[in-house]
């Protein structure tokens, strides 16, 4: 998995493709999901409600917890995995007739951040806020008032300009040297910086060290969460954190998306304030892992509308998560400052919309390692083009906070103007529906119906 900003930080790796059926549940269904190229920290296995959690003898295999949705995360020896040897595991596992869905616990690679800091005067409406017609909705009294976006980042760091709109998130790192903060999961989800050191975390099959390269934080949920707040200036801000030095995996990311929708996760205190959006900007270039995808069905019921960056490979957005999860989510391609598609992105018939996602100025750090002074700089990417309409989707839901996450679909969906510039006729709906319009959705959901 990698995030999808900034656009520097793209880099290359494998294209996932379904494993040969294993073994078969009674209703034919494949019991195991399994995508080439993969690394994975340990299998999550899904178990029949009421079972035993029952392990093989004599492969190493241990309990490290209980997820959501009626998972366990199995641990391995030795602890990362990939190829036959994962499969082997997994088939083994499967064979327990409890089992109802086997999978990798998917590592998620670390953000690669470029940023040009600028703290010198914007004008007074950015361009980008512009361009989704934001004043027009502030000015019909939209502000997402009371309405709670859940920034699942890197965890953010203080600044003054989130300090007033910043509730109490969680911190679901498990692994303490991926949360660079002293300990594992717990309450504190600020951002202690993914910053890494050349080979710091591994070597690629071919050997290459991960990364290839020094890499400074990336203080992404930072600036992810900056955009939300510009949107809309009275929403509450949930960080949720699940990626830190050398990334994050997937057990935690699963977890995370549940609790920050007011689902239950065990040995998780209750989420104080359920998010009604969920801003992701990540993903990977694979079939979307079951875990997550029962994750954002979960989220769904408990009335989230899910927000997902499309990402940034120029591609068609069908081979990446989360734009490929049979879940409800909507995904979102960038345009740049003439309205164009840009040339990062990726398009396709599976993207819902489009917004401002190149050269957006939001909150940031100064910290090359270690937080430091609160800053702002821009950053490019459909990582920030999806927090334009998350930041909507709470504009929306706080002038009709009766709606439904189907509603609020469907209201961006049927209010985005055409696209204003070019890139977008690859083919049909190339962008989605077109460019958010923040008046429009609000106008619409205000209107007596």
């Amino acid at each position: 998995m990698k995030w999808f900003a900034p656009v520097a930080a793209i880099g290359a790796f494998l294209i996932g493709t379904s494993a040969p059926l294993a073994l078969a549940a009674p209703d034919g269904r494949s019991k195991i999901w399994f995508a080439d190229g993969v690394e994975s920290e340990g299998i999550i296995v899904k178990y029949r409600p009421g079972s035993t959690v029952d392990l093989p003898r004599d492969l190493g295999l241990t309990v490290q917890r209980q997820l959501a949705n009626n998972r366990v995360l199995v641990g391995t020896q030795p602890e990362r995995l990939s190829g036959g040897e994962l499969r082997r595991l997994m088939v083994e596992l499967a064979a327990d007739p409890d089992v109802e869905l086997v999978e990798p616990n998917v590592v998620i690679p670390a953000p690669d951040p470029t940023a040009a800091t600028n703290d010198t005067a914007q004008e007074p409406v950015p361009w980008n806020l512009q361009m989704i017609s934001a004043p027009g909705a502030w000015d019909s009294g939209a502000s997402g008032d009371g309405i709670t976006v859940a920034v699942i980042d890197t965890g953010i760091t203080d600044h003054p300009d989130l300090t007033d709109q910043t509730v109490a998130g969680y911190d679901f790192l498990t692994d303490v040297t991926r949360a660079n903060d002293g300990d594992g999961r717990d309450a504190d989800a600020h951002d202690a910086g993914d910053w890494m050191e050349r080979g710091a975390c591994g070597n690629a099959p071919d050997g290459s060290p991960i990364p290839p390269r020094d890499i400074p934080s990336s203080w992404h949920g930072t600036h992810v969460a900056g955009i939300v707040a510009m949107v809309a200036p009275k929403s509450r801000l949930l960080p949720v954190r699940i990626l830190g030095r050398c990334g994050g995996v997937s057990a935690d990311t699963a977890d995370a998306i549940v609790w920050a929708a007011g689902g239950a996760v065990p040995d998780v205190p209750p989420n104080a304030t359920p998010a009604r959006v969920l801003n992701m900007s990540f993903g990977d270039r694979s079939m979307c892992p079951p875990a997550i995808r029962d994750a954002l069905q979960t989220a769904h019921q408990y009335g989230a509308v899910s927000i997902a960056a499309a990402g940034n490979d120029n591609a068609d957005a069908a081979n990446y998560w989360l734009t490929n999860c049979a879940a409800p989510r909507m995904s979102v391609a960038a345009l740049d400052r003439s309205g164009s598609r840009a040339a990062y992105s990726n398009y396709g018939m599976s993207v819902d919309i489009a917004a401002p996602g190149s050269e957006i100025m939001s909150t940031y750090n100064s910290g090359k390692t270690h937080p430091a002074e609160p800053t702002h700089a821009e950053l490019s990417g459909t990582s920030m083009a999806a927090p334009h309409v998350a930041g909507v989707a709470a504009l929306v839901f706080g002038v009709a906070n009766g709606l439904g996450p189907k509603d609020v679909d469907a209201t961006l969906r049927q209010t985005a103007r055409p696209i204003p510039g070019t890139g977008c006729a690859i083919f049909v709906q190339a962008c989605g529906r077109g460019l958010v319009d923040a008046a429009a959705a609000v106008g619409a959901s205000a209107s007596p119906q």
